[in-house]
């Protein structure tokens, strides 16, 4: 009997360690998500910034804008190719 006892409270003991894990996952996935609702604010924050006030952006972060600014032209280019291709 004292075999099965042990048994079982280890069974219980293991219960309760998967419920704790999948309590923490749970935690973590609600914590990725207001981290990226804030990433996501930041940008929106951001972007509203640098087009209102264009001349800080070239002044303060003028690398970043030109990679901004290429980036917008690759993507003219590709909707080109998407509409050369459904012209087809």
């Amino acid at each position: 009997m004292a075999f099965f006892d042990r048994v079982k409270e280890a069974g219980i003991k293991g219960l309760d360690k998967a419920k704790d894990l999948g309590e923490q996952a749970k935690l973590n996935v609600q914590k990725e998500k207001v981290q990226i609702r804030i990433k996501d604010t930041y940008c929106e924050i951001g972007k509203a910034m640098a087009e209102k006030y264009p001349e800080l952006l070239q002044q303060y972060f003028a690398e970043e804008a030109a990679a901004i600014a290429q980036a917008k032209e690759e993507i003219v280019k590709l909707e080109e190719q998407l509409a050369a291709l459904k012209a087809e």
